[in-house]
């Protein structure tokens, strides 16, 4: 086979158009690489070429409802061997747009590879892991060069019809697919032996990994709304103006609680949002549009009893699994303490 035909997938960020205020840009194509495509193309010396590159706004992507097809009809007149999307990293809407597509492609298009790289706690992994080949990487774009090596080697392995190599071993994330091998030790051996380490406190690698399912019971229904004492909790990162808390705009890993107490609504003299990943203009030119205090104000006392006192915040963006099991059951304790009937998660 001659040399790959690539088409490489990006954001209007790493299209170098500009960050939040140009998310709404709608689909371009662009001749030859750009931004990180430069490197995947230098990467691939005379094994492949990056004829074009698809930029677009993260905003675009989730609002335009036939986003995906608009691209993939873009990618089937580009004609390409091999489709390389992202680094998306830790972003979610960026790493479920490169997921969407990625599948979408491989369905519509006579691809040889399809390749994505990804934090595993991205959410977009679990959407096309199994459909392409996701390459795991650093939460923040510091992973940038090793995450590169990774996706460029994998895509000529998967072009070229190469095994991949175990997924421990070779750089991305596991598919979920299970094959038969040759092994010297039968498999109650081995499971001995991983039993004994794990016993005896030495590491050791399990061969199946489950996936981990968190199951939650769903709170018991308010007896009656009418009389209740609701608390609003928030992931979107609003919070007094001036952050008094410190509260990280992604990875937090902390949480706020904040008096509203006597306010009609959540002005913007007094309040900010400090939310990454999207454009938070629209929220720090009205808070309530995060924190609705002004239209639970008309609600109290009629749809439900009172409002609680404080408001609890924190940001959502990025933040490990653990990390946010454990915020929540924070959170819980002080709402159970504070006699709380029920809870309005004011989303982004």
């Amino acid at each position: 086979m001659g040399p790959l035909t690539v088409v490489h997938v990006v954001n209007q960020f790493y299209g170098g158009v500009g960050g939040e205020a140009q998310a709404d840009m709608p689909l371009e194509i662009r001749d030859g690489a750009v931004g990180p495509g430069r490197e995947i193309a230098r990467r691939l010396g005379g094994a492949g070429t990056i004829v074009a590159t698809v930029v677009f706004g993260d905003n675009w992507a989730h609002a335009s409802p036939g986003a995906v097809d608009e691209v993939v009809a873009a990618l089937r007149g580009l004609g390409p061997d091999a489709l390389v999307l992202g680094p998306a990293f830790g972003s979610g809407r960026y790493g479920i747009t490169c997921a969407r597509i990625a599948v979408a492609a491989r369905t519509a298009l006579k691809l040889r590879a399809v390749v994505t790289a990804m934090h595993p706690e991205n959410p977009g992994v679990d959407i096309c892991r199994r459909q392409a080949i996701v390459v795991r990487t650093t939460e923040t774009a510091t992973g940038m060069r090793e995450a590169i090596d990774w996706m460029v080697t994998l895509l000529l392995r998967a072009a070229n019809g190469e095994p991949l190599g175990e997924a421990n071993l070779a750089g991305y994330i596991s598919r979920g697919l299970k094959r038969n091998i040759a092994h010297h030790e039968s498999g109650a051996e081995r499971a001995i032996g991983m039993l004994r380490a794990k016993m005896t406190g030495h590491p050791f690698t399990t061969e199946i990994a489950l996936p981990r399912f968190v199951s939650v019971a769903p709170a018991p229904p308010v007896r009656d709304v009418r009389t209740a004492t609701l608390a609003m909790v928030t992931t979107g990162g609003v919070v007094p103006r001036g952050n008094p808390d410190r509260i990280e705009s992604r990875f937090a890993t902390k949480w706020g609680r904040y008096r509203i107490q006597g306010l009609d609504s959540a002005v913007a003299d007094d309040w900010e949002d400090v939310h990454g990943g999207f454009d938070n203009h629209f929220m720090n030119e009205d808070p309530n549009r995060v924190l609705p205090l002004d239209v639970l104000r008309e609600l109290e006392g009629k749809e439900f009893g009172t409002l609680a006192p404080d408001v609890i915040s924190t940001v959502g963006n990025m933040m490990a699994m653990d990390r946010a099991e454990q915020f929540g059951r924070d959170i819980a304790a002080v709402l159970l303490s504070s006699q709380i009937d029920g809870v309005i998660f004011a989303v982004t």
